[in-house]
């Protein structure tokens, strides 16, 4: 009966040893270290039964036989997370984290290799690639750079390494399309690695190497123009169709086009107005173009708010003046308002708050000569 009571009062102080140690341990991580011994320990085998006559007898078996096995070692990391490619402005930076972690039961030793690419996009020369490893700061800035390094871990140790990418030196240069791409690259001395799920359900081991590729792509606006213009002689004139002639007029069209992958912001064009401030033109047309649409679109003063695709056009004294008279793109009629422009205006001016990429318009605008 003691042997019973002893027995019992063992089995409930490992029990709840068993608990405590379950309690304390919040990654519920039982890994047995490698080369640890398991023994069979002797012990009295009883047998206890009631024979014919009713009679309660015991037999002892008194055993001698022991088992010794050792804990094998199994190494590995956990699988390197993939990062999804990124898209930013060129002011921007990027920052990805890897958290390495070993997930065998013996001390391993991971080779991480980081490299830099920029042979397929020479317009991101100049970036800089930062590594961020245990705190030391490594900086990579030439195209095919490689940095590796060899980092002892303890079973179940978790390591984090950082890559930071800064597009260009000159940040606000970094051209649209350009990218860099940035790998990481692990791998585990220990053999043999592998992933396994004991018979308690737990996963064991781990990956024997791991790589992970990530691009960097700057987006951002990309705006061209260009301008061209035509003189079309009056309808009665017996001349040339296109002589410079009084009472001709000449048109000038503003090509402009977003090339980039994201839109333009508070975007402004300013064309000169020829020859007034000799007096020798005055307004004819003002306006905008969609697509290759021909003719002109005739615009004049109003004091109407301004419409048409968002743009806002005036003439101004000073190519920096403020719009002080708006017109619409739309083709207004004269109402109020002479169809001279003063002769103090030198400039014709559009804006416009946001351009979508890949949009193409024409501006169109003209003069009389006198």
């Amino acid at each position: 009966m003691k042997k019973t009571l002893f027995i019992i009062t063992i089995m409930a102080a490992l029990l709840l040893v068993a608990t405590v140690v379950m309690a304390a341990d919040p990654n519920n991580v039982y890994d047995t270290p490698t080369g640890t011994k398991i023994l069979s320990l002797k012990w009295d085998n009883s047998l206890n039964y009631t024979d014919a006559s009713d009679a309660v007898k015991t037999t002892v078996y008194d055993s001698n036989a022991t088992i010794e096995t050792t804990v094998t070692s199994e190494y590995g990391f956990a699988d390197l997370p993939q990062r999804p490619d990124h898209k930013i402005q060129p002011t921007q930076t990027t920052v990805e984290t890897y958290s390495i972690s070993s997930e065998g039961n013996a001390s391993d030793k991971y080779f991480t290799t980081y490299s830099v690419d920029f042979s397929d996009s020479p317009l991101a020369s100049g970036w800089l690639i930062h590594i961020t490893l245990n705190g030391e700061l490594i900086t990579l800035d030439a195209d095919g750079e490689e940095y590796a390094t060899a980092e002892p871990y303890t079973e179940d140790q978790v390591k984090e390494t950082s890559i930071t990418v800064v597009p260009s030196q000159v940040q606000a240069n970094s051209p649209n399309g350009s990218y860099a791409v940035c790998t990481i690259h692990v791998t585990s001395e220990g053999r043999p690695a592998g992933h396994y799920t004991g018979a308690n359900g737990n996963p064991y081991g781990g990956t024997f190497e791991s790589t992970d590729v990530t691009y960097t792509t700057i987006e951002t606006s990309v705006m061209t123009m260009s301008r061209t213009a035509t003189v079309d002689a009056p309808t009665a004139y017996t001349g040339g169709k296109h002589d410079a002639v009084p009472g001709a007029v000449i048109t000038y069209i503003i090509l402009y086009n977003n090339t980039g992958s994201t839109s333009a912001e508070d975007v402004c064009i300013v064309d000169k107005v020829p020859g007034y401030d000799q007096g020798s033109t005055e307004a004819a047309h003002m306006g905008m173009h969609q697509g290759d649409q021909a003719g002109l679109l005739n615009v004049t003063l109003s004091n109407e708010a301004p419409t048409g695709n968002g743009w806002e056009a005036a003439w101004t004294t000073e190519a920096s003046s403020a719009l002080s008279k708006l017109y619409s793109a739309e083709g207004w009629v004269v109402t109020s308002e002479p169809a001279t422009i003063p002769k103090t205006a030198r400039w014709v001016r559009w804006k416009n708050a946001s351009i979508p990429a890949l949009e193409t318009l024409k501006l169109v605008w003209g003069v009389t000569i006198k």
